[in-house]
């Protein structure tokens, strides 16, 4: 059993700055949420389905009640709700046969082309141009994903690119590529094991949203005329990453075994749980449950059925956990006033569970974009639309600090979701977030969460104390002090970790701690507990999939988070411009801690016309005081965070209240009502 108070871990990662005594609690921007749309230098914290044989019938969407929620995994999805998905068929003998072969051949090829791509790298002296073509010759398979996750770690990198290795990793980090089309036969294959009722006429209009490394997402027309997101991976496919995989396991053993000392036992055994992690991407079912316990974790999150863990529960010496996201914010960067706070909703796509198999998942559709870079110009008539603005009034640099302060919103809600659930999406980069504004309301989506993983309570607290353990080595010189946070990070690995008793060597580990971690040394905290996982494997030890998994996903949020001093500008430009946009300056004269409230309602009420216009006429029929006025809009303020709909009714209730009454235009005076004397509140709906 881990000792009580040795395993948390920091949600955040202290800037690169020496200090002359360490922190207690250091905690990040990210994870406390963003406060300002000024970014700082400083780092972000970190915040198998069974597959079966028949059809489930399974609602698109999950209503949970409270009893429903396990407080030891708020992320479980009651059995009820778990997709099993369609199944492919049963073959007959001949035709099984003939399937082989066909696979065979594909594969033979596959192969023999990937040994080509292999070599052209071997050729050219493993050049980065090499890599970067190779990568483009690919055309799918995992070989981008491969160059990626070798990128992530130092270590790795070093052990496969050199002395070179930063500049490798800079270059190749974001490399990509498209997968090869996928045929309409193979599509037809696809929809057809799924059970898609879709329309063969209309095929051929089909619209292509995406092409990945593995899969595609396609919009098709049903036969009652309605569209359907689905998303498919074709056979050919998953013989292309089955191929690749075998390829690169048979070069791997290659040079191992002719220059052993090339490639770190540890580098190798990290590669490989790589591989695994690839395979579990193929099954579209698990990506299915994946997003219906995301869709769980959410919403133990806003009904705070949570793993609760407090900071007292951690050491002294241990990062703070991260808060719960408040909404999108927006600060005066001079005055710090708050400007703008809108609720936020943070959903995943829904799911069918009809129309879910191993190569096709039927989705809903989000009308919304991605937070890439390329995809900002379309981000433009989003915020113009949330802000109720003209769009030509929307520079670049609104662009750019509205891209990024979503950004940050969704890593912090990441941060925060595996700190109290334990489960999060291994490959969260802004390519799988979405926005979108639905009533006035701005949504985020996690979307594509194939790598999607989940850790327990006890670990969730172990990786926050190895990174604050880690962390206080830099700020220890004494030998005793060393000693104790080296124990601290080494009974932590021992609780997360799989072992022999009669093999592993603690000592071992604890000396590697010390060694990686010098006084004053440095490095990314993220990146040397990547490293120590690595080195671990020489000590017999070896740590879970899901934990390297969440420290490689900090990592790839930490490369997203890095902001150019041009980038940095833009964003403290937007700021006081965005003030003007919305009518509203720091100098009026609404009352301090009310102007982002006052924003918030007027954003909303522009978006509800019809509201807008009762609102309107109710005021040109009763008189108000100026304190019914304010209190009127004290209480539309009090409701702007409920959904839409609630939003609403609550409006009209507080109308209908106001209209039955019909207070004077004093409120000390009262009327008399079934032979009582009442004082009736302000009026409401301002």
């Amino acid at each position: 059993m881990m000792p009580a108070n040795a395993c948390p871990e920091s949600a955040s990662e202290i800037p690169d700055q020496t200090h002359s005594h360490p922190t207690v609690g250091q905690v990040d921007p990210l994870s406390q949420g963003v406060h300002s749309a000024t970014f700082t230098s400083q780092q972000s914290p970190y915040g198998p389905m069974a597959a079966g044989h028949t059809v489930r019938a399974v609602p698109p969407e999950s209503h949970l009640g409270e009893q429903q929620f396990d407080p030891e995994d708020p992320s479980k999805v009651p059995d009820d709700q778990v997709i099993v998905g369609r199944q492919p068929r049963t073959l007959s003998s001949l035709e099984w046969l003939g399937d082989r072969i066909k696979k065979g051949f594909a594969s033979l090829f596959r192969s023999f082309k990937m040994m080509g791509i292999l070599f052209s790298i071997y050729w050219h002296g493993g050049s980065i141009e090499s890599f970067q073509n190779a990568a483009a010759k690919a055309r799918g398979g995992i070989l981008v994903k491969a160059i990626q996750f070798a990128c992530s770690s130092p270590s790795i990198a070093q052990d496969l690119f050199g002395d070179d290795h930063e500049q490798f990793t800079r270059t190749l980090s974001h490399v990509a590529t498209s997968n090869k089309p996928m045929t309409e036969a193979e599509l037809i294959h696809c929809l057809d094991e799924a059970g898609i009722d879709y329309n063969p006429e209309r095929l051929n209009e089909r619209r292509n949203l995406g092409t990945g490394s593995i899969g595609e997402v396609n919009e098709i027309i049903l036969k009652n005329g309605e569209s359907l997101i689905v998303k498919t991976v074709s056979e050919s496919s998953e013989t292309r990453v089955y191929s690749d995989l075998r390829v690169l396991r048979f070069v791997l053993g290659l040079v191992t075994f002719f220059a052993p000392s090339s490639i770190g036992k540890g580098t190798k055994h990290a590669i490989f749980s790589f591989f695994d992690s690839v395979k579990e991407e193929l099954n579209l079912i698990t990506e299915a449950n994946r997003t219906r316990q995301q869709d769980f974790a959410f919403k133990a999150v806003a009904q705070q059925h949570i793993f609760d863990i407090r900071q007292d529960e951690l050491p002294d010496y241990a990062y703070k956990l991260p808060s719960r996201p408040i909404g999108f914010t927006i600060q005066h960067p001079v005055t710090g006033t708050v400007l703008l706070q809108l609720p936020v909703n943070f959903k995943v796509p829904a799911v069918d569970g009809n129309t879910a198999s191993p190569h096709a998942l039927g989705m809903e559709k989000i009308d919304g974009v991605t937070l890439t870079e390329n995809d900002q110009p379309k981000l433009r008539s989003l915020a113009a639309k949330l802000f109720n603005i003209d769009e030509t009034n929307i520079s670049d640099d609104h662009l750019l600090a509205f891209r990024f302060s979503l950004k940050k919103l969704a890593f912090q809600h990441w941060f925060y979701c595996y700190a109290q659930t334990g489960f999060f999406n291994a490959d969260m980069h802004d390519g799988n977030v979405m926005v979108n504004v639905e009533d006035g309301r701005l949504n985020i989506y996690f979307i594509d969460l194939g790598n999607a993983q989940k850790v327990s309570r006890d670990a969730v607290k172990a990786t926050y104390t190895i990174l604050g353990a880690m962390e206080q080595l830099r700020e220890e010189s004494g030998v005793a002090r060393r000693s104790h946070y080296a124990d601290q990070v080494v009974q932590c690995m021992q609780a997360l970790s799989e072992y022999e008793p009669d093999k592993v060597n603690w000592g071992k580990l604890k000396q590697e701690v010390l060694n990686l971690m010098p006084y004053r040394g440095e490095g990314k905290i993220d990146q040397k507990v990547i490293d120590l996982f690595n080195r671990a494997y020489k000590c017999h030890v070896k740590m879970p999939k899901e934990t390297v998994a969440l420290f490689r996903a900090k990592i790839l949020i930490n490369s997203q988070t890095t902001m150019t001093d041009e980038a940095r500008r833009s964003l403290d430009r937007m700021v006081p411009s965005l003030i003007k946009l919305l009518g509203s300056d720091a100098s009026s004269s609404v009352p301090p801690g009310n102007i982002a409230g006052q924003n918030a309602l007027l954003m909303l009420i522009r978006q509800l016309p019809e509201l807008r216009q009762q609102l309107i006429e109710l005021m040109s029929t009763i008189p108000a005081t100026d304190e019914q006025l304010e209190y009127a809009a004290s209480q539309l303020l009090s409701k702007i965070h409920l959904p839409p709909d609630e939003f609403r009714r609550e409006v009209d209730e507080l109308i209908r209240q106001w209209q039955m009454q019909m207070p004077p235009a004093h409120p000390e005076q009262t009327h008399s009502h079934a032979g009582s004397s009442t004082a009736y509140p302000p009026p409401v709906p301002g």
